[in-house]
């Protein structure tokens, strides 16, 4: 039967093909799973955040910690920007909301968090909390 179909890395794009190699050898069992393994993590860090993100939301964190709301949301805001794909696990960007008397836009915040992580109900409770205050 053919080898399978290459395992794509995501560096350089190269491929581990762990079918035959050097003639009739197959690669050793190790370097198969080695590949199968590691591919997921390589993969992980492309999508992790960044060390400057992550800055910004501890920053965000401290800034709300002092009492300085306004700040920590527009430190949010700059993480948004810099990668909008982050905006839906800004939990901490919804409470600043909430304390701004943001309601509105808390309730969006928690909304787009639940959409990604439906079985976190403390963000479901602020979502309903910020929709209460917004009603009134």
């Amino acid at each position: 039967p053919p080898p399978p179909p290459p395992i794509s890395t995501a560096l350089g794009g190269g491929a581990v093909r762990p079918g035959p190699s050097r003639g009739d050898q197959r690669c050793p069992p190790t370097l198969r799973r080695r590949a199968v393994l590691t591919t997921p993590l390589v993969l992980a860090s492309a999508v992790a955040p960044q060390p400057a993100s992550a800055s910004l939301v501890r920053d965000g964190m401290a800034a709300f910690a002092a009492n300085r709301v306004g700040e920590s949301i527009a430190l949010y805001d700059k993480m948004i920007e810099a990668n909008p794909a982050s905006k839906p696990y800004l939990w901490q960007r919804g409470l600043s909301l909430y304390y701004a008397d943001r309601f509105a836009d808390g309730a969006e915040q928690f909304a787009a968090d639940v959409a990604v992580n439906p079985n976190d109900t403390e963000e479901q409770i602020w979502h309903l909390l910020c929709l209460a205050r917004q009603q009134g």
